[in-house]
């Protein structure tokens, strides 16, 4: 039988102290961090950083991937701003771009959103992503994610505005595609 929170090639775990590093090192990355979040860019202290990986409101669930050849850790996966008496969160990932094109996305993904549906009976899983964030949009349209809203030049980068794309999926879409 699989193991709650393990994939094939990852398993999803608490954080660990050594970890505040690997997420400093992934946040100092501009690349990164502009595909993680639509704030400046910045530097972030390792007390911040260590709060923010602390979080255990009850409405939040984030976890460390780590990979299975040596356990370290290589990402991060969250279902946060969960609102249990409608079954809805928002999705969140960030992989170290030194991983990317290894299916340790794709495998941390399915395995949140089994958590998610099975063991958190949540319906609805939704998330945003930046237009030219490419990798990422097959990534969750081949997970079956479907897009249901776009936030017009969003945000501005690099003197250009972007688009950020809603993406939605339900519990019966992710049922039919298992």
């Amino acid at each position: 039988m699989k193991k709650l929170l393990e994939g094939h090639h990852t398993r999803l775990t608490r954080f660990q102290s050594e970890d505040t590093e690997v997420m400093q090192r992934l946040l100092d990355d501009a690349t990164f961090a502009r595909h993680f979040s639509a704030t400046p860019y910045r530097h972030l202290s390792k007390e911040k950083i260590e709060q923010m990986m602390a979080t255990d409101a009850p409405e939040t669930f984030r976890f460390a991937i780590r990979n299975f050849e040596d356990e370290r850790m290589i990402g991060v996966v969250a279902l946060e701003d969960i609102l249990p008496t409608h079954g809805t969160a928002w999705l969140m990932i960030g992989i170290d771009p030194d991983c990317e094109g290894q299916g340790y996305a794709t495998d941390a993904l399915q395995t949140i959103l089994e958590y998610a549906f099975l063991e958190l009976n949540l319906y609805r899983i939704q998330l945003t992503v930046f237009e030219y964030n490419t990798r990422a949009v097959k990534l969750y349209e081949r997970l079956g994610f479907v897009q249901e809203g776009r936030y017009r030049a969003f945000l501005r980068r690099d003197g250009e505005r972007h688009d950020m794309l809603l993406y939605g999926l339900l519990e019966p879409e992710w049922r039919d595609r298992q």
